[in-house]
Formats: C-alpha cells, sequence, structure tokens
C-alpha cells in the first residue's frame, strides 16, 4: 500500500511498499553501552505517520508504565526511510521529510543511534481528534546518541549545519545516559552542567512569559558586559604621544583599550581553540579579530579606539611591511579604516586626535573632493576616515577602498548596518581586513536580529556567518528554558565590552513630558487632514491600484501634516516666506541628517530609516509649496473648514509657546539644547526665541561643516549664547555639547534610540551639572500615538528576531499611528 511520509510544510511523500509491518534485525536500542555513550540533544517538532494506525502503539503503552509521561522508542532505517520502532522491532510509524533529511545527514557517523520521544497527554489527544487509520503525530522530539569524543561530536555538529538542523535539550532522557550539547556555545574555560537543562523548553511556558523571560534575559546580559573578559591582562605602557594618561581620568577608556588589544592578540585569543570545533567545514580557517565595543553614548569610544591605534602602529607596520595577501588585487596598508555616518562624524574623529594627541597619527580623509586617486595615499598613512554612502559607493564602483587589505576596520555608530539588505551592509562586510571592530551604543535598535547583522560582520568564531549567529545564539533564546540564554550571553561577554554612563558618576538626570491640547482651530485642521486621508485611502482601496508605495505616500503624507499641525498650528508662519518649508534637493527631506547627507550610492534605499521619507523620484512631495496664504499645508485642506474671521490673531503655536515659556522660565544662565525633526519647526523656534530677545543657534542638515564647527564651539563657550536648536538626525551622533543643562525634544521620533542618542550629546563624559530633559507632547493626536509605537517597539527590538520586510512594517507602523484599518 501506498504511504504517505508528512513534512513540515504540509507536502506529503509517497513511500511504495508491499508490506504493512516488517521486521528489522538490525534495530539497536539507543541505550545499549550507556557506558561510552551520551545524548548530543534533540530534534524538535518531528512528525509521523502511522503505517497501520494507533492499534500497535496502543497494545505497547498498554503493557508500559501508565504513569509515565513521555514514551520513548527505537529510531531506524526501514525501507529507505527512517521509523519508529516498537519493542518488538516493528515499524509502526514514518517521520516527517525534515526529520528524515536530519537523521540521514548523521547515518553514516559510526555508533550514531536515535530514539523518538512523546509525551503521553499528546498522544491521547491525538487518538480523540483522528480517525484510527493512518493518523499522523505531532510534537514528537528525537533524542541523537554517540560516542563521549569530541571528534564524533564535531562529525555530528558539523553535518547537522550543513542541513540547517539545530540541537536543543532533550525533553525526557532515560535515566543514567549523560548530556552535552556540541552546538550549544560556551566559553573555553566555563562549565555548564547539561543535566539540568533537560526538560527546558517553550513548552513549558506561556507566550506572555517567554517574552518576559527574553527581554530579561537580554537586559541582563548587557547589563552583564562590563567587565574585561581574557586570559590576561596585556600591559599598558602609553605612547609620548598621548596628552594625558586615560588611567587618571577615566578608567573605564583604559579598560576598552585592554580590551581591544587583548581581542587583537593572537597569543590570547581563542581563534585556534575555537577554529577547532568550527561547524562549517566551508569556512577558511583565517583567523579573525575584534569586537564589539558597545558602551552607553557619551562614554568616549573614539579616544579608546585611537589610542588602541596608537598602540599599535609598529604592528601595523609589520603587516604591512611582510603580509602577501592570498588575492594579487588586494594591497595590503598599515592603516586603520573608519567608517562614519556623517562628514560630521569625521570632523569629531579630527578633532578628538587634535584634543588628545601630539601630530603622532597620519590622517588621511575618503570622501567627496577629497578622495586619494591612487594607491598611495591609502598605504602610507595611518588612519584613513571615510562615510558609510562613500564606502557603498566605492563598493558599487569596486574602487580603491575595496582593493586594499586594511590592518583593522572600524565601523563607527555600526548600528548602520543593521540592516543586511542595504548597501551599507554589503559594502562593510566585503571590505579586506582579518580585524574587525563595531563601535554602538545601540547594537539593538529595533530586533534583535539587528545583532546578527554585526556578528556578520566581526566574522568571529565559531558562528561567523549570519545564519549561524542566527540558529546557534539567538535561536535558543526562544525555547524559553532558564539557561538558554547562554550561547548569546557566553558571545557578548567573549566578544562585546559595555558599561552604562553609572560608570562616570554623572549627576543625576531628570526626564518629564509636557502634554498640551490643540487649540479649537488646530484641532478642527488635524481633524480634516485625517478625514481627507482616509478619504484618499477609500479611493485607494475601492480602485485597481493597491500598491503599497501608493498606500505609502498617502499614509506618510497625512501623518506629517498632522505632526506639523501639532508643532505649528494653522497659520502661514512669518518664515515660509524666505522658503524654509519648500523640500531641499528634490525628494531628500534636508532637515533629516540621512537624507541630507546622501552623498553617494543609496539609490536602492526605497525609505529613509530615520524620518521614513520616500526617495523615489515619482513619490509626491510631502508638501506641495501651495500659493494658498492662508495655509502652509496646501492642498486646499483649509479651504474645507470655515476659519473665516476667527483666524488665531498670534503667530506662534500652542506647542511652540509650551517651549519658549520652559526656557524664559529657567532664568538666566541656563543653556538649552532643542531637537527637531523639521527645518520649519527649526525656523520656527528660531523665530519665536529671537522674537523674545532671546540668543539663539541654529545647525540642521544644511549647515557647512565649518559653520557646525563655529556654532558648537560659540554655544560651549559662550555664557551669551543660551539656545542651540538642532535637528535630530545632525545632532544624534558623535558630538559633545555638555554646555546645555536642559534638553528639550520638541516631537517624539520614530525610533527611541535616534531620541536617546541625541539626549546624550548633553549627558555624557564632563558633564557636571544636573540635566533637564523635557518632552512636549500633544494630547488625542498621532504623537501620543508614535510614543505607544515606541514603548511597543523599545521591548519588541528584544524579542523579535526576523528582518521583516521595511516597506510593509513602515506601513503597519502609519496603520497602527493613524488608527486606519487597510486591507
Amino acid at each position: 500500500m501506498p504511504i504517505m511520509i508528512p513534512t513540515t510544510s504540509g507536502t506529503k511523500r509517497h513511500l511504495s511498499s508491499a508490506v504493512e509491518e516488517a521486521e528489522v534485525s538490525d534495530t539497536i536500542d539507543p541505550t545499549s553501552g550507556i557506558g561510552d555513550r551520551i545524548c548530543y540533544g534533540a530534534l524538535y517538532d518531528a512528525r509521523a505517520q502511522c503505517i497501520n494506525g494507533l492499534g500497535p502503539l496502543e497494545d505497547q503503552i498498554k503493557n508500559s508504565n501508565n504513569d509515565a509521561l513521555f514514551i520513548h522508542f527505537p529510531v531506524n532505517r526501514w525501507q529507505g526511510c527512517f521509523c519508529l520502532f516498537l519493542e518488538n522491532g516493528t515499524a509502526f510509524t514514518i517521520a516527517d521529510q525534515v526529520t528524515q533529511n536530519a537523521l540521514a545527514a548523521l547515518y553514516q557517523v559510526p555508533c550514531i543511534r536515535f530514539e523518538a520521544v512523546f509525551g503521553t497527554t499528546v498522544l491521547s489527544k491525538r487518538k480523540r481528534g483522528l480517525a484510527k487509520k493512518s493518523p499522523v503525530l505531532e510534537d514528537i522530539s528525537v533524542n541523537i546518541f554517540g560516542p563521549h569524543d569530541s571528534i564524533a561530536e564535531n562529525e555530528v555538529s558539523k553535518r547537522l549545519s550543513k542541513v540547517s538542523a539545530f540541537l536543543q535539550h532533550p525533553k525526557a532522557l532515560r535515566s543514567g545516559i549523560k548530556y552535552h550539547n556540541p552546538q550549544y556555545f560556551v566559553v573555553p574555560g566555563d562549565e555548564i552542567n547539561f543535566h539540568d537543562l533537560i526538560g527546558m523548553s517553550n513548552h513549558s511556558l506561556g507566550p506572555a512569559n517567554l517574552r518576559a523571560r527574553v527581554r530579561g534575559e537580554v537586559d541582563s546580559i548587557l547589563e552583564s558586559l562590563n567587565v574585561v573578559s581574557v586570559k590576561e591582562v596585556t600591559p599598558l605602557v602609553h605612547s609620548d604621544s598621548l596628552k594625558a594618561r586615560l588611567t587618571r581620568q577615566v578608567p573605564h577608556q583604559e579598560q576598552a583599550v585592554r580590551f581591544m588589544l587583548d581581542r587583537e592578540n593572537e597569543s590570547l585569543s581563542d581563534n585556534g581553540s575555537l577554529y577547532d570545533t568550527y561547524l562549517s567545514s566551508s569556512i577558511q580557517l583565517i583567523p579573525k579579530y575584534g569586537g564589539l565595543i558597545a558602551d552607553v553614548m557619551g562614554m568616549g569610544k573614539t579616544l579608546s579606539t585611537l589610542v588602541t591605534i596608537l598602540h599599535t602602529l609598529g604592528s601595523a607596520r609589520d603587516f604591512a611591511d611582510f603580509n602577501f595577501s592570498q588575492a594579487a588585487q588586494e594591497t595590503p596598508t598599515r592603516a586603520t579604516l573608519v567608517v562614519v555616518p556623517s562628514r560630521q562624524l569625521i570632523d569629531n574623529w579630527k578633532f578628538e586626535i587634535e584634543r588628545h594627541m601630539y601630530k603622532a597619527l597620519h590622517v588621511t580623509l575618503f570622501h567627496r573632493e577629497q578622495k586619494p586617486q591612487g594607491y598611495k595615499p591609502l598605504i602610507d598613512t595611518d588612519l584613513v576616515l571615510t562615510t558609510y554612502s562613500t564606502l557603498a559607493s566605492d563598493y558599487k564602483k569596486s574602487g580603491l577602498l575595496h582593493k586594499m587589505e586594511w590592518y583593522r576596520v572600524v565601523l563607527d555608530e555600526a548600528h548602520e548596518i543593521r540592516n543586511s539588505s542595504t548597501h551599507y551592509f554589503r559594502a562593510a562586510s566585503t571590505l579586506n581586513t582579518s580585524r574587525r571592530w563595531c563601535l554602538t551604543g545601540t547594537p539593538i535598535q529595533n530586533k534583535l536580529e539587528d545583532l546578527s547583522s554585526l556578528a556578520d560582520f566581526l566574522r568571529l568564531p565559531p558562528y561567523s556567518a549570519k545564519n549561524s549567529f542566527r540558529k546557534y545564539i539567538l535561536e535558543p533564546l526562544s525555547s524559553g528554558g532558564m539557561c538558554d540564554s547562554q550561547p548569546l550571553r557566553a558571545y557578548l561577554r567573549r566578544y562585546c565590552l559595555r558599561r552604562l554612563d553609572k560608570c562616570l558618576d554623572l549627576p543625576p538626570s531628570t526626564a518629564t513630558t509636557i502634554y498640551q491640547t490643540l487649540s479649537d482651530q488646530e484641532q478642527k485642521l488635524y481633524d480634516a487632514i485625517l478625514s481627507r486621508a482616509k478619504w484618499a485611502l477609500d479611493d485607494i482601496v475601492s480602485g485597481n491600484d493597491k500598491g503599497a508605495l501608493k498606500l505609502y505616500n498617502v499614509l506618510f503624507t497625512a501623518t506629517f501634516k498632522m505632526r506639523m499641525v501639532c508643532n505649528h498650528g494653522t497659520l502661514n508662519p512669518p518664515w515660509a516666506s524666505t522658503g524654509y518649508l519648500t523640500p531641499q534637493d528634490g525628494e531628500i527631506d534636508a532637515s533629516c541628517e540621512r537624507c541630507s547627507l546622501l552623498d553617494e550610492g543609496c539609490e536602492d534605499i526605497q525609505f529613509c530609516l530615520d524620518c521614513r521619507r520616500p526617495f523615489r523620484a515619482n513619490s509626491p512631495s510631502v508638501s506641495t509649496g501651495s500659493p494658498n496664504p492662508t495655509c502652509w499645508l496646501g492642498d486646499g485642506i483649509i479651504d474645507a473648514i470655515d476659519l473665516h474671521g476667527s483666524l488665531q490673531t498670534d503667530l506662534f503655536s500652542t506647542k511652540l509657546k509650551a517651549i519658549r515659556k520652559q526656557v524664559l522660565e529657567a532664568g538666566a544662565g541656563t543653556k538649552h539644547l532643542i531637537f527637531s525633526q523639521w527645518i520649519p519647526t527649526l525656523y520656527g523656534l528660531v523665530h519665536i526665541f529671537r522674537d523674545a530677545g532671546v540668543s539663539t543657534l541654529l545647525i540642521h542638515g544644511k549647515t557647512s561643516t565649518s559653520e557646525r564647527t563655529r556654532l558648537m564651539k560659540t554655544f560651549q563657550e559662550d555664557s551669551q549664547a543660551s539656545v542651540l536648536i538642532m535637528s535630530v538626525g545632525t545632532g544624534a551622533v558623535g558630538l559633545n555639547l555638555t554646555a546645555a543643562s536642559h534638553v528639550h525634544v520638541v516631537e517624539p521620533h520614530w525610533n527611541p534610540s535616534v531620541e536617546a542618542q541625541a539626549i546624550a550629546r548633553a549627558i555624557r563624559m564632563g558633564q557636571m551639572k544636573n540635566v533637564i530633559v523635557t518632552r512636549y507632547i500633544m494630547k488625542g493626536t498621532v504623537e501620543e500615538s508614535i510614543v505607544a509605537l515606541q514603548t511597543k517597539k523599545q521591548t519588541l527590538a528584544k524579542l523579535t528576531f526576523d528582518t521583516g520586510d521595511g516597506v510593509n512594517e513602515n506601513l503597519e507602523d502609519f496603520k497602527a499611528v493613524l488608527g486606519v484599518k487597510v486591507d
């Protein structure tokens, strides 16, 4: 009779057989020879189809211990397939195709044995709901047994990895059998009692408890990475080129230098021992060094990296002089390549060199007009500074940066490569070097998956590829066991250093939120925009063109206009006539740092990750530049509202007046740092403060580099400069603005990490004053919805593993914020 092998995808495979039952003579009890055999772990979620109903199985259960929670069955091959066998040697079920593939990969390993395990309660439920003929048993786990030696364990790991199979903790083991999982990442020297992990699975936790446990475990791991984990401490003899010894002022920075030097020390690295157990034989066994410095913002990651470069100038020169690249097209250089998000950050690195070092580092810029035209400038230098967008352009053109073999590559604000589908990631990951470092205060921005992109760039053993890191480090978290975070904890403790700002002993900071209500006129305009958006969505849904981009543009435009009403109210601002409300550079939003500083190589980006602006040339502008003199929002919305004779006489909105009130009440001598996302709001703030006689400075994405430097220096040093207004993107990374003691966040940002980075410009090393952080939210508007979405994303960032579809994910966010449903 034909037998169907069930698969996890729902399809079935036929097995022709003229025999319904068969006796096999080579079925071996997996528990035989317990003295020299251990369990390597279990394959989960197996399914098996009964060959001749549940009758044979029921007969065996009647003769067994009815109080047992689990039933064990040997697994062996019969008729070319892996089957479960009864005690009398009869094959009674056939395993599903995925399980077949995994077991077939191990079948030729000497002395390997398999055993199926499933719970008696599961069986009773299946009996009640299935016909007697050929039912399918589900939720089976298959324990893998083999010799207790490293050769066999490594072979099992390697073979399973090739078929994307992962060994989890056994649900149940017979008494007396030892358990050791060769795929479980353990730091050399650590001792794990694997026997305590038996039975730890996601089946024992509900979804809510599992999420809470994962969130707690990730928080605990990140908070535990505050010490250097090396076999010995490398002595530091500071160069005469360093103006101040780190040990006297900032000991945590010296600790970071020690960590980086030890992670690059070949004699201390674990590359050798870890590669002995490496899971993929297809990877060349070339030692890799580096790691992740994940200190929170304001801890001096830049200076620690520069001091590390200073300490390794000699070995870098030896590398360039005596290294013979395996690829003829790669030219070795002693230089460290540092990649930063913007030109502004290039200047920040140069400033740190000038501030802390005598002229010891030869620095070369690779950016726009300052790109060298040949190899020599990149060979005869110690440090090369470039941006992610310049690097992406070089990657597309197979340019100089990708034809060098660098002594070291450092990614500053490394979360820029969190999306592995972008040119940023591809350009960074294809650079040639054996020393790779990621610097970021937010290693998890949107998803736990962000870590796997960083791991893919770092290429550190034993899980150097994104898929293996996700499989063997991240996915065990979802099992829910008390020790299933151990692989992630061990990996990060080995390769990551993270310190919180509490080690700086900073003065306390205070956070507060001021809620305001829209005026009557503002509320009418706000409601009209929402109604117009719903009409437009109805037209799209009822029409033939339901493309994601079209929906996105409607939702984006409506959300943008509603948020601008929250900021500016109803009237045409007096500064609009100067052109500040007109989108600059076509489709690029000049108020967003990522958009405004796009220099090259980003044509593949469809939506800005920060401001969510669509980049496609044919997308409609968010501001139409309507000549309507009564409404800067344009497109005739104001015409639908009867405001004649009742227009506001005040030039400023409810929110802007609230911000002015807070600044003026703070009194003289207080310096304020004010962040907004949009050019119109920035200029509105400038206008309202200058109108009140307050000395105000403005920096946004279009401010020249030299002018930014001058304005920031003025704010830091001039006691009369009391207010610095900045776009969030411009001020979110790399700056030191500790003169400010009051930070104002005008509107909520889509990404909570960007807000945190902006606030960290003031709450950082060197801050001597108590800092007040004030956020402004308009009640009953999309701003409250965005704050709720922020909170949700901060939680889910530690719980989700998938990369997601950027377009659809943004669409869902907009629909949630606006409270609309679109099928």
